[in-house]
């Protein structure tokens, strides 16, 4: 037996020689091969390193080479991927996220009954051959030692295919980012951009567009923002941040209101480089440096359409929260004690 390709659709397939001599026809694109009129290709004789790895979906035999890095293998016939059994190792640099927070991931956004774009999960499926599965990747539980590293893999590759696409992706939260990682990789752009290719940023808009917070921030990840007017902006979210919340900010949530201050159209609000206070009643802005502590807090908490933006942002990182809880506690305790007081004084004069 040797292996003959389709030289149209690159299929291989094992054939006797007086098969190959009389004509036969390709398994996948039903072309008729002959060697004499160039439609059957490369030759690989027994000798050959090819060794065959079976679709778990499809069957379909598909010819590998052992030493081929890549621990999947697209199935030519059902374009499904499946994990190359003959790997047992793989090194390959590990995501931003750690296996926890990808298989929270992964089990949180699972898809509802039965998905065609899923293999057949069974009971006793470990979590990460369970995890694999949900991805769409076949034959998980062949090779299990390699389950999580190939996952980290998925999930590194798809970071950088996002970072490749768009400008400001990585200015996103890292939960906001998993998210994507994970929409881009239970999609067909698998067999794109784990196998080296590229995707195409128009085919990715429908669907990574639901996982933000509407339209505009999409539009705004391919945009290539002004660096003197993001400066700006970012000096005026940091100082909001310092007179309201009374802390320094991190540079990730800083970066991160400062790109939804864009999104929400408000980087106009703030004209002047340098200048970092807005008035909204006479379209002006002044620094705050030249106003007492007293006056920059009134700057700040100056209820306007930007200053709303920011406070709308902040909330969403988790700033202000923790101040209002502790308002919030502070009244219930006054209100709690003067209660008791009151019923305290009643209980005693009538007590007398």
């Amino acid at each position: 037996m040797i292996s003959l390709e389709c030289r149209k659709c690159g299929n291989r397939q094992k054939a006797s020689a007086d098969s190959i001599i009389e004509g036969m026809q390709c398994g996948r694109c039903s072309t008729h091969l002959r060697l004499d009129d160039g439609s059957a290709g490369v030759i690989y004789d027994s000798v050959s390193t090819l060794h065959y790895e079976y679709c778990p979906k499809c069957k379909n035999e598909v010819a590998c080479e052992p030493e081929d890095p890549r621990p999947m293998i697209i199935c030519p016939e059902c374009d499904r991927v499946f994990v190359h059994t003959k790997k047992n190792k793989l090194s390959v640099r590990k995501s931003d996220w750690d296996n926890e927070a990808i298989l929270r991931a992964i089990e949180k956004d699972a898809p509802t009954g039965e998905n065609p774009t899923t293999a057949t999960i069974n009971s006793y499926d470990t979590r990460e051959i369970r995890a694999l599965k949900l991805l769409g990747v076949y034959g998980a539980e062949q090779v299990p030692e390699l389950d999580m590293p190939l996952i980290q893999s998925i999930f590194d590759k798809a970071d950088k295919e996002l970072i490749r696409l768009y400008p400001n992706y990585p200015l996103l939260p890292d939960e906001t980012r998993l998210k994507l990682c994970l929409a881009l990789a239970r999609t067909p752009q698998l067999n794109k951009f784990y196998f080296g290719g590229q995707c195409d940023e128009a085919e990715l808009k429908d669907m990574l567009s639901p996982q933000l917070e509407g339209k505009h921030v999409y539009e705004n990840l391919c945009r290539k923002l002004p660096r003197s007017g993001f400066l700006i902006v970012r000096a005026y979210v940091k100082e909001f941040t310092k007179v309201i919340y009374e802390i320094d900010i991190d540079e990730k949530r800083l970066n991160y209101i400062t790109f939804m201050v864009f999104c929400a159209g408000m980087d106009e609000k703030i004209k002047a480089k340098g200048f970092f206070a807005y008035y909204s009643d006479n379209d002006l802005v002044r620094p705050t440096s030249d106003l007492s502590a007293k006056g920059r807090k009134f700057f700040y908490e100056k209820e306007n359409e930007l200053n709303h933006c920011i406070r709308k942002t902040c909330a969403k990182c988790g700033l202000g929260t923790n101040h209002k809880v502790n308002v919030s506690m502070i009244i219930m305790i006054i209100a709690a004690v003067v209660i008791v007081s009151v019923v305290a004084l009643y209980v005693i004069f009538f007590m007398k």
